[in-house]
């Protein structure tokens, strides 16, 4: 999974911090998910969509919000007219609290897909404190400076605070995207797919559309056209690729990418490698 700048380390740890700087009216990535919970600052006052598990929720005031492992999910600042969106992000796996105490726990916290937290300005202050120093904390240091930051909010909530949280029944929908994924190049039919998860193709499709927004057939597609671009900036040919990627043929894969991207694979592979070269041009001026 890839993220926008700026801040992350330890890549081999299980917490892990980031912190990001939007400019105005940027998009995120699409749809993703992972295999961490991630607890997320939003420091700016711009209004934030957050789309967790096909339920979209509107954040137009600082907050924290939590996705649950394997939730799919996106973050859009969609106001172009609003301010830049800043936040910073803490990744972690929820095993790492195992050494808890039963009545210390916190699966109740963790347990909905998405948890919202609207905060004061006071609020705000106070988290901000605990992120500036994640910032500079080593690996140990940032679970003890995590937990903090959850008691504290569940400190919030035994009060009273206000909350949103939404989770899906549907959730076997996590364990089908990392199969599609893993086997994007093959055409298996939606049968096949359905018989593994034990539920009927029906039921498959409409609950796969109602929490992704897309139909499986598309998603596949789309993972096959990024996977695509990724390895024609990396010089690839287009007939490799093409049947690198599924596709049935090169004259299928020339005419599907192009009505993606705008743009044939050979022009797309022409522009990444020709602004490549530039990048090592001026690194080396």
């Amino acid at each position: 999974m890839e993220f926008l700048p700026l801040t992350f380390r330890p890549k081999d740890s299980s917490i892990q911090y980031l912190r990001i700087n939007r400019p105005q009216g940027y998009r995120a990535q699409s749809f993703h998910m992972h295999d961490l919970e991630e607890l997320l600052f939003i420091t700016s006052a711009s209004t934030v969509e957050l789309v967790s598990n096909g339920k979209t929720f509107f954040v137009a005031t600082p907050a924290l919000v939590i996705h649950r492992a394997g939730t799919y999910h996106e973050t859009v600042s969609s106001r172009p007219e609003e301010k830049e969106f800043q936040s910073q992000v803490l990744f972690f796996r929820p095993e790492i609290f195992s050494f808890l105490p039963e009545k210390l726990s916190l699966q109740s916290l963790l347990a909905p897909d998405c948890r919202i937290l609207p905060l004061t300005k006071d609020e705000t202050a106070d988290f901000a404190a605990y992120f500036a120093l994640a910032e500079k904390e080593t690996s140990q240091s940032l679970l003890f400076l995590l937990l903090s930051i959850l008691f504290k909010i569940r400190q919030l909530l035994e009060k009273g605070h206000a909350c949103e949280t939404f989770s899906t029944k549907e959730r076997y929908i996590f364990r089908v995207i990392p199969f599609l994924i893993e086997h994007f190049s093959e055409k298996i039919p939606i049968e096949k797919i359905a018989e593994k998860f034990h539920i009927s193709p029906g039921k498959l499709k409409a609950d796969f559309k109602n929490i992704t927004g897309q139909s499986i057939k598309n998603f596949v597609l789309e993972i096959r056209y990024r996977h695509a671009a990724e390895l024609l900036e990396e010089g690839g040919e287009l007939c490799d690729i093409a049947y690198t990627c599924g596709f049935s043929s090169e004259s299928h894969f020339v005419s599907s990418f192009h009505r993606f991207f705008g743009v044939t694979p050979g022009v797309y592979r022409e522009k990444a490698l020709s602004q490549h070269d530039n990048r090592k041009d001026s690194l080396h001026s």
